[in-house]
């Protein structure tokens, strides 16, 4: 909308010229001659406007980010937020840039608006969120997520819930696979029920080294090179389709997160 302005300047300023100077024509609307509002718009608000629709840039960029036809996910939710809340400072800081007086109180209510948001924003979801997407783990500790303690979190997440989960999977795709190579003979489908028995069965008994194998995941996973920023949702998606073998855990946990857009 404020680019809007901008754009129409020089058709506006003609308009508010004709209505002022009392043109035939331009004398039957609302603004009158002699309205404040028909008089000539100074250079400086010019300026000040242009000043406001900078600052405000980056904002719309963001808006398309989340936008749902983006499929944003809750990775980006801490990341977008604090990389917002950076500019305003800084926009509010600078010697040069934003100088209108209009801009810079404005980038203080920005800043004071998303203080307000930031305990919504930052919570156990997002953060983990943050940690399981391979574009935004890399910029855990400039936006005040601790590797140590994310870590923690994965593991309890994997321990209070995840867990469970993941070897009652890990049952059905053996009993799937086994059921694919049953014989019709009697013994050999006897065999097979044998099988898809101890399969079922196997996970429960290894579950007690499952937490110590994903505590070593975790680590190699925040090790690992991660994704750049620009790439999207759909990408990702698509890392972890193919590099699901080497971390199935943390693809397993990210799968859940994934499902769910920051919109």
């Amino acid at each position: 909308m404020v680019q809007g302005v901008l754009h129409i300047r020089k058709p506006l300023e003609e308009l508010l010229q004709r209505i002022r100077e009392r043109h035939d024509g331009f004398t039957g609307f609302t603004i009158a001659p002699t309205d404040t509002i028909a008089k000539h718009i100074a250079e400086e608000s010019w300026s000040a406007l242009k000043d406001f629709a900078s600052f405000l840039k980056p904002f719309k960029d963001v808006t398309v980010l989340l936008s749902a036809s983006e499929y944003p996910t809750l990775g980006v939710v801490i990341p977008v937020f604090h990389m917002c809340t950076q500019y305003a400072k800084a926009a509010i800081a600078a010697s040069t840039g934003f100088r209108s007086t209009q801009t810079i109180e404005f980038a203080k209510h920005v800043v004071a608006k998303l203080a307000e948001y930031d305990g919504k924003v930052r919570n156990n979801v997002t953060r983990i969120a943050t940690a399981l997407d391979p574009r935004t783990k890399a910029f855990m500790n400039g936006i005040g997520i601790r590797q140590a303690e994310i870590e923690s979190e994965l593991v309890a997440a994997w321990d209070d819930h995840d867990e469970p989960l993941y070897n009652r999977e890990l049952a059905s795709d053996a009993r799937a696979s086994g059921s694919m190579h049953q014989d019709k003979t009697a013994t050999t489908s006897a065999m097979s029920s044998l099988l898809q028995l101890l399969q079922a069965q196997q996970p429960a008994s290894q579950s007690s080294t499952t937490a110590e194998k994903f505590e070593n995941e975790a680590k190699r996973w925040f090790e690992h090179q991660p994704m750049t920023f620009d790439q999207t949702s759909r990408n990702v998606c698509m890392w972890f389709k193919v590099n699901k073998a080497l971390f199935p855990v943390i693809a397993f946990m990210a799968r859940d997160y994934m499902g769910v857009t920051s919109t």
